[in-house]
């Protein structure tokens, strides 16, 4: 195991302000399908309701009262099936974004020691398996001990 790498790190949210934001887009974009869904079902059951007025009053009666239940159903089902897909795609894309948001906090930290010409604890910058950035890290290792080797040079 590297030192100074967490496997196991408890805090998800590492990043509010990225993980919520770029999350937010993704839910806002889920919560417009699901209105957009809902808005469809009812022209479409507008249209039903429209053609079975033609009938003569028994069947129209009958049809109407049936095509209004289950519209109700199914709008029951859509809307618990949308609530569904924004709390998963709000959970999913703060849990995803924290291989993001984790290594561009340890980035941030790991340039702030450099800037004040410390050798980072976690030198060279490493992290978890499925984080995103190691090629990133890798770079500011090498270019982070060329500076500290020429800033001592040049005491």
């Amino acid at each position: 195991m590297v030192k100074g790498i967490n496997p196991l790190r408890k805090r998800i949210v590492v990043n509010k302000k990225l993980q919520y934001l770029i999350t937010g887009f993704f839910v806002g974009i889920v919560v417009v399908h699901a209105i957009f869904a809902l808005v469809i079902f009812q022209l479409f059951t507008q249209g039903v309701l429209a053609e079975v007025s033609q009938l003569s009053a028994g069947p129209k009666i009958a049809m109407t009262k049936g095509i209004l239940d289950q519209s109700q159903v199914a709008i029951l089902w859509v809307v618990a099936f949308s609530v569904f897909l924004v709390l998963f795609a709000w959970l999913a894309g703060v849990i995803i974004l924290h291989r993001v948001a984790g290594p561009a906090e340890a980035i941030k930290n790991y340039l702030n020691q450099v800037k004040e010409g410390q050798r980072p604890a976690r030198h060279p910058l490493k992290f978890r398996d499925g984080d995103f950035m190691q090629e990133t890290a890798d770079g500011l290792s090498v270019l982070a001990e060329d500076y500290l080797a020429l800033r001592e040079k040049n005491k």
